[in-house]
């Protein structure tokens, strides 16, 4: 019924399934990301509705779904495993308890009561409310992840949680009920089966790819990500309240929220996020009326909402990894149309779609207020807590912060992170801020391919991490909305001037450059930081660096520069590598250098340092293939004397 206990366990268990979507989907891209192809791992998103399907198949196996469907839950906390496992362990833990948590999340949207179904469905959208917070909280890593110590507790609650259902399931059937409206017609199919399946679908990709994480809205239109990444909560807390009300589904919001959605894809960042936020609120709010439109058709509706998460998930991958996936040119760079196209079917079926939420008694509402309420007094301290860590007053400009430095001297490094993984799969910010201080903190970092922000990637922000915890100034980069793997710079001084451009990439993978302008006690110093193209895509690579060495010979003459990227080149004789000394630059390990003539100079091929206008004083390389299987480069520089 409405008892606030069950509200209670439908929130437990609402986390339990968000969070495992995102540590099944984190886990089963690791493998194709660092082997930069399809890796096989991937038919777990597949195989994953089998036992569902194969339960609403069978005759009379609607009926085991709803009455013990809650045994899904307890057999789904194998997902919770995920963190005390390797890399392919985290594939298996994490699917296959998945593919149990859907009979569970089954068995509560096909329950008799109108009451049960409305309450399961606040449960979720609350704890998505708290998964977001408990996330930002944690600095968009996953609540879980640096907190095994967490997962015994959640498990044992969960547990628990899961156990009370079974017994409510019990003593609803004991009471009996009507059958529900499709149980004369279980082919489905029509405006009904469609509508379900396509609004479904798409409140799961929202909860999956924003809602679960109030900064990658952020990310993906190009907004600061404090303090508007309070847009999402909001946006989740609007959906959760109205969601049962005459205004939620009228045609009027319906209409809003596929502009919302347009306006996120193709509008400058503000009005990009606040469409967006629009968008997500209209979603969350959907759901209430997709849980009443499945009493009127099959229930494998349920299974074809799901397996459009899926295809949506994919299809985001093909966006950005075209190049490394069959049939990739057919959604190269259109992530864009993806998610309008996605919005406008979520549009028509909740025109299609007649049916409308059955609605909820007002003890349950003033219930519902009291739990949000208590929500609210969680989050606040959560909030605080970001922006009293984002505030501090940042490091550099009038002092070099207790430093033993020269004066006119600074450093500076370049590393790809390979998206914030250690060789394990696991997500591993802290060992990424540990190395950069093990390297001396350089004064101004450039990182490569660090657009996380992706579903398939955890939709993590270690841009956001290092540049609070180091109190260093940041420009992220390119939108993810561009399509590209990300740079980004982080900077102890002020950072005056920045611009990312889309350097040409006709063939391969979309590169992405920041230009910025740093203010190094006074002086200005001009800062290139890229990731070319791959080696098999020479047209790019060779247009790629003649945009950068024209931009540095025409804009750069006479200003200190130095360049920090990926050319994707060997040194020395490559012609790539010779049109940066052609447009004035030197290379921190020039050929007539003792160590040009070691491996420590040959053995380059992707990471480089190039500079005109200061002076190199030391210039050190360091694999870090414990942490990824990369380098990092520092060099250690002389400001030009003042003129």
């Amino acid at each position: 019924g409405e008892s606030l206990v069950g509200l209670v366990t439908d929130i437990a268990l609402g986390f339990l399934f968000v969070s495992s979507m995102l540590l099944a989907a984190d886990a089963v891209f690791f493998f194709p990301l660092f082997e930069m192809r399809i890796s096989g791992w991937e038919v777990a998103a597949g195989l994953c509705y089998i036992p569902l399907t194969v339960l609403l198949l069978v005759p009379g196996g609607e009926g085991v779904v709803r009455r013990y469907g809650a045994i899904g839950w307890l057999l789904g906390l194998t997902a919770m495993a995920s963190p005390f496992v390797g890399a392919a362990g985290k594939i298996v833990a994490g699917w296959l308890g998945l593919s149990m948590q859907f009979v569970g999340f089954a068995g509560t949207w096909l329950s008799r009561s109108a009451v049960r179904r409305g309450r399961a469905v606040t449960g979720l959208l609350v704890a998505l409310l708290v998964f977001a917070a408990l996330k930002s909280a944690n600095f968009s890593m996953h609540p879980l992840s640096n907190n095994p110590w967490a997962v015994p507790f959640i498990a044992v609650v969960q547990a628990a949680c899961a156990l009370y259902q079974l017994w409510e399931a019990g003593a609803e059937a004991a009471r009996g009920g009507s059958p529900p409206p499709h149980a004369h017609r279980r082919g489905g199919g029509g405006a009904p089966f469609a509508s379900v399946s396509v609004m479904l679908g798409a409140f799961l990709v929202g909860a999956g790819f924003y809602l679960s994480s109030p900064t990658t809205l952020c990310r993906f239109t190009g907004v600061p990500t404090m303090p508007w990444q309070g847009g999402v909560p909001l946006a989740l807390a609007a959906g959760t309240i109205l969601g049962n009300t005459r205004l939620m589904a009228s045609g009027v919001v319906t209409v809003a929220a596929v502009a919302g959605a347009v306006l996120m894809c193709f509008a400058p960042p503000v009005p990009a996020y606040a469409g967006g936020v629009v968008f997500l609120a209209v979603l969350a709010g959907s759901v209430h009326q997709t849980a009443e439109a499945l009493q009127h058709c099959s229930p494998l509706a349920l299974v074809a909402g799901l397996t459009l998460l899926s295809v949506s998930g994919f299809a985001s991958v093909w966006t950005v990894a075209y190049n490394f996936v069959p049939l990739g040119w057919v959604l190269r760079e259109s992530i864009e149309g993806v998610l309008v196209g996605l919005a406008v079917a979520f549009g028509a079926a909740r025109f299609l779609s007649p049916h409308r939420p059955a609605g909820v008694s007002r003890g349950f509402r003033l219930r519902l207020a009291v739990v949000l309420l208590a929500l609210l007094v969680v989050a606040a301290p959560v909030a605080y807590q970001r922006h009293s860590f984002h505030a501090r007053p940042r490091e550099g400009a009038n002092a070099e912060a207790g430093r033993l430095v020269p004066a006119g001297q600074f450093s500076s490094l370049v590393w790809t992170t390979h998206f914030g993984y250690d060789n394990e799969g696991e997500c591993n910010f802290h060992g990424a801020l540990q190395l950069l201080r093990d390297a001396g903190t350089p004064d101004v970092i450039g990182l490569i391919e660090t657009d996380m922000a992706r579903p398939f990637m955890g939709n993590r922000d270690m841009v956001e991490f290092l540049g609070e915890h180091l109190q260093y100034h940041v420009e992220y980069g390119p939108r993810t909305r561009e399509d590209t793997w990300g740079v980004a710079v982080l900077s102890r001084y002020p950072i005056e001037r920045a611009r990312t451009i889309l350097l040409p990439s006709p063939e391969g993978e979309r590169a992405p450059l920041i230009d910025a302008t740093i203010n190094i006690n006074g002086t200005r110093v001009d800062f290139l930081v890229t990731h070319f193209g791959l080696w098999e895509d020479e047209t790019d690579r060779n247009e790629q660096t003649t945009t950068t060495t024209d931009l540095i010979r025409e804009e750069k003459q006479n200003v200190p520069v130095i360049f920090m990227g990926y050319i994707t080149a060997p040194p020395y004789r490559h012609y790539n590598y010779k049109k940066f000394l052609d447009a004035g630059l030197q290379d921190s390990l020039p050929k007539q250098s003792h160590l040009a003539k070691t491996w420590y100079g040959h053995d380059r091929w992707c990471e480089y340092i190039f500079y005109r206008n200061v002076e190199l004083l030391d210039f050190a390389r360091l694999s870090v293939g414990k942490l990824s299987d990369t380098e990092w480069q520092k060099g250690t520089w002389s400001l030009p004397p003042v003129q």
